[in-house]
């Protein structure tokens, strides 16, 4: 049996198999789509849901019940992996006698039906990757620059630069120190133009006393003609 992650009274609970073969029919499908040159369905993802510019890796089918009481938010810049699922309005109590959905199609179809229960919005800042298979539980915030490891079920707030990891999820170190984690909130990088953006690149994918030494010089020169990505081969 599928093991539950339990916090605060809440529980939500991982998908089926039939849930499972759904995912792969319809990357399946998105692959088939690629294939023959038509667009992502971005313009489908559910009521309640937004995100920002150059985020990738999101699908209509990570989100369970998105509603107005537990909207998603993701910014901009955010990197998702295989399989991820996000929880809307879909959690089931775990402080009642019983946490089994009652009025609903599977016991009572004629009462009228009980909403279920929520913890609130998810909120996931910008440029946050998030790993294959995580679990992000509805109520929680994640911070900018944010890193989800693969399997991770995420049932607290995520500070902002800080590696997840595990089941409930936990602090694995800080990306940066404080200070440059200041700094980089400061800069709000993710919310240039483009043009700027592709202009840095190189600082963006480097090193980070550089990358804040040349913004604040606001040139970009230290390596404005240098990449840090490796030649082919390597």
């Amino acid at each position: 049996m599928a093991q539950a992650s339990e916090t605060d009274g809440w529980c939500a609970f991982p998908a089926d198999r039939g849930q499972g073969a759904f995912e792969i029919a319809m990357s399946l499908y998105g692959k088939f789509r690629k294939a023959i040159g038509l667009p992502r369905h971005r313009d489908q993802l559910p009521a309640h849901v937004s995100v920002g510019r150059h985020s990738y890796g999101v699908t209509r089918h990570m989100f369970i019940r998105p509603s107005a009481q537990a909207p998603c938010r993701i910014g901009a810049f955010c990197a998702f992996a295989e399989q991820v699922m996000i929880f809307g309005q879909a959690d089931h109590p775990t402080d009642r006698v019983s946490s089994y959905p009652f009025r609903s199609e599977h016991f009572m179809a004629d009462a009228p039906p009980a909403e279920p229960v929520t913890r609130g919005p998810v909120t996931i800042g910008n440029d946050v990757w998030v790993g294959a298979r995580a679990i992000i539980l509805s109520g929680v915030t994640i911070g900018d620059g944010a890193v989800i490891g693969a399997g991770a079920v995420v049932a607290r707030d995520v500070p902002p630069y800080t590696i997840m990891a595990g089941n409930p999820a936990k602090p694995v170190r800080k990306r940066f120190s404080d200070a440059q984690i200041a700094a980089l909130l400061a800069l709000r990088w993710w919310d240039w133009p483009d043009e700027k953006i592709a202009r840095m690149e190189p600082l963006l994918y480097g090193e980070i006393d550089q990358f804040l030494a040349a913004v604040e010089d606001d040139t970009g020169s230290p390596l404005s003609n240098q990449s840090p990505h490796p030649p082919p081969g390597r």
